[in-house]
């Protein structure tokens, strides 16, 4: 089987290539003019079908954004995809068993893009613009896919002469200019319709308020009329060459000299009057909201709840799981569970309990508390499974608890070294 996924994935990429090259880089490219391909009959970009307020390029340059696409990415990334089996007893009860990972431990057989690296833009796809598009690059045996590519925007082109996608046999679609089969096309729906669909308006605020904290950052102080009051009036030139050179000194420092006839101005208002600070820590907190974040997570809440901080990393991380990454996870999960890409009986589904994994440090800490309070060594055993610690206690007389002496829970200091020139 694994030759025949072999032949099959490289006669799909020798295809894909001799179509032309791929673009540099995993990112996301800057859709065609589509305006310009529909007006000439041909085919219309996948992008084409969804309405966008603005670019992902826009977006990830307001910094609460990106701060929310790398702990989503990161968190995802984080997390290994596994296969089940569920099948059921004839008394009804579900029997659930873990399978060989098989394609999940490498989705792409590219080299330069792992799995990690994969599943980030996965997410940041269903985050930006609400769909992630998956080709499929090879099948095993049976039919199932054991090789994906994800597509990149404007990569995937559809013929608008056919029918729309889902009410018939499906549109022709290429794939860097490749024909490709209706169904070797991917769609992952996200939890919503993707910020760049519906939040243009809030997106661009927030990079006019970045803007003007730039501005401000380098003209920090306010604006400045350099008004002539006697004299002939400057040449245009002159009048350049004054403001070029005020601008230097200012630079400087805060202190300036004026001739008699030149007047210093001061104009508009400055950072603190504009409160610029305030207004960034407001868009923040818009942002979050339109991302469905709650602005604790992302250190952008106000008023009395901007004091409200997780006293540790586990309840940090459990709370942004269950608030925000879990629904991205089982659109993912739901998507690849189906019966074209997953046999029937099957499913995928991300280990949360990577990501939500306590630190060895506490880890260790609440087996320490299990053997001082006395727990049963089969008790002990079980949790140390659990906290995945390498503990294995034998059992006592009539399964009773072995004693446990404090010194072998105290860490003992490791030998000194030979003393200095030795």
């Amino acid at each position: 089987m694994f030759g025949r996924r072999t032949r099959a994935l490289e006669a799909r990429l020798a295809e894909i290539e001799a179509a032309g090259p791929v673009p540099a880089g995993y990112g996301p490219l800057p859709p065609p003019d589509t305006a310009t391909a529909y007006a000439g009959g041909g085919p219309l970009p996948w992008a084409f079908l969804y309405g966008a307020t603005c670019t992902r390029a826009e977006a990830i340059q307001v910094p609460t954004l990106a701060y929310i696409r790398s702990q989503l990415s990161g968190g995802l990334a984080s997390m290994p995809l596994e296969r089940y089996r569920q099948t059921y007893t004839p008394d009804g009860d579900a029997l659930t068993v873990r399978l060989p990972p098989g394609w999940t431990v490498d989705p792409d057989p590219a080299p330069a893009i792992g799995p990690s690296v994969f599943w980030s833009w996965i997410i940041d796809d269903l985050f930006f613009t609400g769909t992630s598009t998956l080709v499929v690059l090879a099948r095993d045996s049976t039919g199932y896919p054991v090789a994906f590519r994800r597509i990149l925007p404007g990569q995937l082109t559809y013929d608008p002469s056919r029918l729309a996608v889902g009410t018939g046999p499906g549109p022709t679609m290429y794939y860097l200019g490749v024909e490709v089969p209706a169904e070797d096309v991917i769609a992952i729906a996200g939890p919503h319709d993707g910020i760049c669909n519906y939040g243009g308006r809030v997106i661009r605020a927030a990079l006019d308020l970045e803007t003007s904290a730039a501005t401000s950052a380098a003209e920090p102080l306010p604006n400045i009329d350099l008004h002539q009051t006697a004299g002939e009036p400057l040449s245009p030139d002159a009048a350049k060459m004054l403001v070029a050179e005020w601008k230097a000194a200012r630079a400087l420092g805060a202190t300036a000299y004026t001739p008699q006839n030149l007047e210093a101005k001061p104009m508009g208002y400055s950072a603190q009057d504009q409160q610029l600070v305030e207004a960034r820590q407001y868009m923040a907190t818009q942002l979050a909201r339109l991302a469905g974040v709650n602005p604790v997570l992302v250190s952008a809440a106000m008023g009395s709840a901007s004091s409200y901080v997780y006293s540790n990393q586990a309840d940090y991380r459990a709370a942004f799981l269950d608030d925000v990454l879990d629904a991205y996870l089982r659109a993912i999960e739901g998507r690849l569970s189906a019966g074209d890409v997953t046999p029937h009986g099957q499913y995928v589904e991300f280990d949360r309990d990577a990501f939500t994994r306590l630190p060895l440090a506490d880890r260790v800490q609440i087996m320490v508390g299990a053997l001082r309070g006395g727990a049963q060594a089969e008790l002990v055993n079980q949790l140390a499974t659990v906290l995945d610690l390498d503990v294995a206690l034998p059992s006592g007389p009539a399964g009773e608890p072995l004693p446990v002496p404090d010194s072998a829970l105290t860490p003992v200091a490791p030998p000194a070294g030979p003393p200095a020139g030795g």
